[in-house]
């Protein structure tokens, strides 16, 4: 073999080992940017995922701060328990009465702020409701019927949860003034109330 014989085969091998080496080296980049792709699709799906989660964690903040406002409203319509509470609600009654001129009398038949809330599955709801701490008023008045009927929609206006469990209505007699026919009537009235919580 001469020079040129053996020049020819060393740029051959050197020809070859540099294609090998190229040929690897594109194999390792190829490799690399697939992984990096397969890296970049998993990191672009948990982007979606966190970015999901981040609408969801909006949507239940959201949730939670009208839940915040409606439990707010929802304790404010239960009346207090205690004394003065009643009391309060008695005079708010009573000036619906007087605004609308009618006689009226106010007696607690009722109190019941002590029960709990059965657990019963399965119990009819006026059973349920019968759970729940109460207070029933009986109210007696006596006024026109459309006074009463007045003062029936006065106590709907009222900020508490209110169920009207009676309501006895008859003709009483006529008035001296003006000849009005004058009704009498007695309501049951039940106040739903928060709970007295046992003292330890």
């Amino acid at each position: 073999m001469t020079t040129n014989g053996k020049n020819g085969l060393i740029f051959i091998f050197i020809g070859l080992l540099c294609l090998s080496m190229i040929g690897y080296f594109a194999y390792y980049l190829l490799g690399r940017v697939n992984s990096h792709k397969e890296s970049y699709s998993d990191k672009k799906k948990e982007l979606v995922v966190l970015e999901e989660r981040k609408k969801q964690s909006q949507q239940l903040r959201d949730d939670l701060v009208k839940l915040s406002d409606d439990a707010e409203k929802i304790n404010e319509a239960f009346l207090g328990a205690g004394f003065d509470d009643t009391v309060n609600f008695t005079i708010q009654v009573e000036d619906i009465a007087k605004t609308l001129g009618i006689q009226y009398e106010i007696n607690i038949a009722r109190n019941a702020t002590n029960i709990q809330p059965s657990s019963i599955k399965d119990l009819p709801v006026d059973r349920v409701l019968d759970t729940f701490p109460h207070i029933i008023f009986k109210i007696d008045l006596e006024s026109t019927y459309a006074d009463l009927v007045k003062f029936i929609e006065g106590l709907n206006r009222m900020p508490y949860y209110i169920n009207i469990e009676r309501l006895d209505i008859r003709k009483s007699g006529i008035a001296e003034e003006g000849g009005v026919v004058l009704t009498k009537a007695t309501l049951q009235v039940k106040v739903f109330t928060h709970e007295i919580k046992p003292s330890n």
